[in-house]
């Protein structure tokens, strides 16, 4: 029964720690999103957009910039997965 609790515990801070990265993530997320729709506001709704486009230069930066970001979001997300696979990992042969 002991050992049934412990798990139990054991269960519940990974639910917490993977909530708690999910948030994390997502609240990155959210902020990428407002960043990239500022940078479509600026590009695409300005007044250089309407006279004639926006300087290449300027857009391929800010391509490459939200392009890096994801880039690093998806780092990340891969990290967190990789955590999760090793607490699983060590729960269950804690359990052995």
């Amino acid at each position: 029964m002991a050992r049934l609790k412990e798990e139990n515990a054991q269960l519940r801070y990974q639910k917490e720690v993977s909530e708690r990265d999910y948030r994390s993530v997502m609240t990155e997320n959210t902020g990428l999103v407002t960043k990239l729709e500022n940078l479509e506001n600026i590009f695409v709704g300005s007044p250089i957009q309407k006279m004639g486009g926006a300087p290449a230069g300027a857009e391929h930066y800010a391509a490459s910039k939200v392009e890096a970001e994801n880039s690093e979001l998806k780092k990340r997300i891969l990290q967190l997965e990789e955590e999760k696979s090793s607490i699983k990992t060590a729960l269950y042969d804690s359990r052995a």
